[in-house]
């Protein structure tokens, strides 16, 4: 089992002390209870988890666009230059628009795209994802999303943990594919080039 240090993750996050430090506790125990115990399968959690929190200081989805033209770029199939008005700076009916009637959740008027935006160091999104998780880890994170908030890190922790064991992202790691890893985390390849910088950075740090 890989020794691991919060020197190494201030290496890694260097911007992120503080954050390093709010986490480093639950990692240093949980980590070897779902085996991401060598260095590729470090290498690889620590890539994608930080760049679904940006090095760990974002465990909740900011929808708060205030520019219409961004919102159309980034969501062109939910907004264009008839309804962007609507919706531009109101996060809730951002959320609620953009992940309606999927992932388990109901309609727009729901609210449920809010509700289940994405949480947790990995970015947890989805009501089936919170149904599962809450499930799996025995926290009601579907009553209480919440608890997948910054107030909550050991939960943040723990549902990232979660999401990488039940998708198999340990195997997955030992073929130090990122592209394959991105996929299951992301849904596609966002931030690719991102992922894999930090993925290097990873391999130089923990040898």
């Amino acid at each position: 089992m890989y020794d691991l240090t919060r020197e190494h993750l201030y290496s890694i996050y260097p911007f992120s002390k503080d954050a390093v430090d709010l986490y480093f506790p639950y990692f240093e125990r949980y980590l070897p209870e779902y085996q991401i115990d060598t260095p590729a399968r470090l290498w690889m959690f620590f890539a994608q988890i930080g760049v679904e929190s940006s090095h760990l200081k974002r465990v909740e989805e900011n929808l708060n666009y205030t520019t219409p033209s961004r919102m159309i770029e980034i969501f062109p199939r939910y907004f264009n230059w008839g309804n962007v008005y609507d919706y531009v700076g109101k996060p809730e009916k951002i959320g609620s628009r953009v992940y309606a009637n999927r992932m388990g959740n109901g309609n727009e008027a729901s609210g449920d795209g809010y509700k289940y935006r994405g949480r947790g160091l990995i970015q947890l999104t989805g009501k089936n994802n919170y149904t599962a998780a809450s499930a799996g880890l025995g926290i009601d994170f579907v009553n209480n999303p919440d608890l997948l908030g910054k107030k909550y890190p050991e939960n943040c922790v723990l549902a990232s943990l979660w999401f990488w064991d039940t998708n198999g992202l340990n195997s997955i790691a030992d073929t130090e594919n990122v592209e394959r890893a991105t996929r299951v985390v992301n849904g596609g390849q966002h931030a690719i080039i991102q992922r894999k910088e930090l993925y290097n950075i990873a391999k130089s740090i923990i040898v």
